[in-house]
């Protein structure tokens, strides 16, 4: 049985796919064989500071897709040129993980797009900007996967996916574990 993930076989199933089964479907691999992605070495660990709710959902994704390594390792903030500047900047943090699809070096991303900013104009050429440039930066056959509370009329094409959950209060597990449990529509 293959036990990669890919989103062909999402999409061919949607209704039945959770977030509860990609602890099902991390690859049984050794990692150290494989090796740390260039993709992922040019990244830095980063904190979550001030965005418990988003801290809280990747650190418990990253824990279920890589649980070998320290969730907090997995949050990652990638560089990035930004034409007008002439500087480099780095994206904001999200969860990043290798070897949890078909392709082990491709990369998985994970972010959470819940705060009001990602419903302005703004916010939203930020992530779409943002997510061509990771997936830019890494392996053919890598995905982003976006976590909103609302549809937010992105136009995403290829290799992204949005996911809708319901919000949820830090304080209240029950209302985070739905939404973690989330079934994709």
């Amino acid at each position: 049985m293959n036990r990669y993930f890919t989103f062909q076989a999402v999409a061919q199933s949607w209704s039945s796919f959770t977030f509860a089964q990609l602890s099902d479907i991390t690859p049984v691999i050794d990692r150290i064989s494989i090796g740390v992605p260039s993709w992922f070495q040019r990244s830095t660990p980063k904190k979550l500071r001030g965005r418990p709710k988003e801290a809280k959902l990747l650190l418990s994704l990253g824990t279920l897709l890589m649980p070998e390594e320290p969730a907090e390792d997995l949050i990652r903030k990638f560089p990035h040129t930004d034409p007008q500047a002439s500087r480099q900047l780095a994206f904001p943090p999200g969860l990043a993980v290798y070897g949890v699809l078909e392709d082990p070096d491709a990369a998985l991303f994970v972010d959470y797009d819940g705060a009001p900013v990602h419903m302005q104009p703004a916010g939203k050429a930020a992530d779409i900007a943002k997510t061509e440039e990771l997936l830019r930066q890494s392996p053919p056959g890598s995905y982003v996967v976006r976590v909103a509370h609302e549809d937010r009329g992105l136009e995403l094409d290829g290799n992204c996916l949005q996911v809708l959950v319901d919000p949820w209060d830090l304080e209240h597990e029950y209302s985070f574990q739905k939404a973690r449990w989330h079934k994709l529509p």
